[in-house]
């Protein structure tokens, strides 16, 4: 499958050259590189002045957007192409997953979150890098990015029983395929992208501060599960960044001819 992996190297060097560019130019309090994560994602996608002018100061952030419109072009191209290579990327991504979990010492456990875009993605990267390998960045395509779309998909793909599947039984039928000890669902973000629908942001930074606090909230978790078992971290689809009258709210389905993150769907190997 070329034209994945292809655009699958291009998300490893959007990320790691993100991460380190931030390792070289920010201070290390956690919620302004977050900041700069996810300005500089948009800025990739959306190429919009508010979020460009925000990393804009930085030059060593140059090469990395850069790297991101590349990765977020490849991605919508796959993603018009059909469902085939969309299911695929989901089956790909997952049997590259199980062989580098199989190879550690640990017992794997599984973190779906509804909702995870890019930006969190990258942060949860530049937290964790010390224990994720190149390998373990992974990511499928979800060309509806709905939700409803990843559970079709993944009961196709990973011939997983059809009918009424949701993400806590996905949850099951993944661990019950990686041997996993156990797996969870986090919908903090979802959560807040369908609140920011009727209460929105009045600025880009309030919005930055919310999303701050569920991917961080995630992170913690996180840390106390990689104690004892290797993490799988799974997304169903990402979402998009939209204003209305100077206001500014969360999405997530395909946008036809515009950049669009919420097909993005993201996996990653940490420990």
């Amino acid at each position: 499958m070329p034209e994945w992996t292809n655009s699958l190297t291009l998300l490893r060097e959007y990320i790691s050259n993100l991460s380190e560019s931030l390792r070289l130019s920010t201070e290390n309090e956690s919620f302004n590189r977050y900041k700069h994560i996810l300005f500089a994602s948009l800025c990739a996608a959306y190429d919009k002045v508010e979020f460009c002018e925000e990393v804009s100061s930085n030059p060593l952030l140059e090469d990395p957007i850069k790297k991101g419109r590349e990765f977020i072009r490849s991605m919508a191209k796959l993603s018009g192409i059909g469902p085939m290579i969309s299911g695929e990327s989901i089956l790909y991504a997952v049997e590259r997953a199980k062989k580098i979990l199989e190879k550690g010492k640990k017992k794997p456990f599984i973190v779906l979150c509804d909702g995870l875009s890019l930006p969190e993605y990258a942060y949860l990267y530049n937290k964790f890098s010390k224990k994720i390998s190149s390998d373990g960045l992974l990511y499928a395509i979800n060309p509806g990015g709905m939700t409803k779309t990843y559970e079709y998909l993944t009961s196709i793909f990973l011939e997983s029983p059809s009918g009424n599947i949701s993400m806590g039984i996905l949850g099951e039928i993944l661990k019950e395929r990686f041997e996993a000890a156990g797996s969870r669902v986090f919908r903090t973000i979802d959560e807040l992208v369908h609140k920011s629908q009727v209460e929105k942001f009045t600025d880009i930074f309030s919005m930055a501060s919310s999303l701050y606090r569920t991917v961080e909230n995630i992170a913690s978790e996180v840390s106390i599960l990689l104690e004892d078992y290797r993490v799988l971290i799974l997304s169903d689809h990402g979402y998009d960044v939209s204003s209305e009258e100077s206001t500014w709210y969360l999405y997530h389905k395909f946008s036809s001819g515009k950049p669009c993150l919420s097909i993005f769907s993201a996996m990653l190997v940490i420990g």
